[in-house]
């Protein structure tokens, strides 16, 4: 029963060692910061519509909490 839970116990501190290994050494890469080459924006606000109605036109006249700022 012993050496039953010795290797038991060697399996998991194995288990743990390749864990912690692969976490310090070969940390996964983020993905969040990672920008898409080919997207610019400078070309975005260039090439957008022009006819768009603005903030006040299109949503706060629904809103009717801020009508009291229209004075």
């Amino acid at each position: 029963m012993k050496t039953k839970m010795i290797s038991v116990l060697v399996v998991l501190l194995a288990v743990a060692a390749l864990f912690v290994g692969r976490t310090i050494f070969a940390p996964p890469i983020a993905q969040a910061g990672a920008t898409i080459p080919g997207i610019a924006p400078d070309q975005m606000t260039i090439h957008a519509s022009k006819g768009l109605a603005s903030f006040d036109d299109k949503y706060q006249a629904h809103i009717g909490v801020l009508d009291t700022l229209r004075q």
